[in-house]
C-alpha cells in the first residue's frame, strides 16, 4: 500500500507535461508519464474498454527505443507495461524514482 501512495503522491506533484518517473537498470531505462497512452500500435493490443486506464511510457533496452503503455495493477501491486512489440513486463513501483531532468 505504501508503494501505491508514493506513486500517487509523485504523480500529483508534477505538471502533466513535465512529469516522469524513471527506472534505470544499467543501460536500460523505463520512463512513465502521467499523460494518456497515445501510441496507436500499443493501444491496438488493448481491449477498447481498458485503453483509458493506460498511460504513456517509453523505454530504451540495449540502445533500442520502444514506445509502451503502462497502468498500475492494484492486486500486485505492480506497474504493468505493454510494449509496442507485444512484450509485457511488471515492475515493483518502488523501483521508479522521480526524474527531475538535468
Amino acid at each position: 500500500m505504501k508503494s501505491i501512495v508514493l506513486l500517487l503522491l509523485a504523480l500529483a506533484c508534477f505538471d502533466a507535461q513535465a512529469y516522469e518517473m524513471l527506472l534505470r537498470d544499467g543501460r536500460n531505462v523505463v520512463r512513465l508519464y502521467e499523460g494518456p497512452c497515445v501510441h496507436a500500435g500499443t493501444l491496438g493490443m488493448l481491449k477498447p474498454e481498458m485503453r483509458d486506464r493506460f498511460r504513456k511510457a517509453t523505454a530504451i533496452f540495449n540502445g533500442k527505443p520502444f514506445y509502451a503503455c503502462w497502468t498500475y495493477e492494484e492486486d500486485g501491486p505492480k506497474v504493468f507495461l505493454l510494449y509496442e512489440d507485444g512484450d509485457q513486463q511488471r515492475y515493483e513501483p518502488s523501483r521508479f524514482k522521480p526524474d527531475h531532468g538535468v
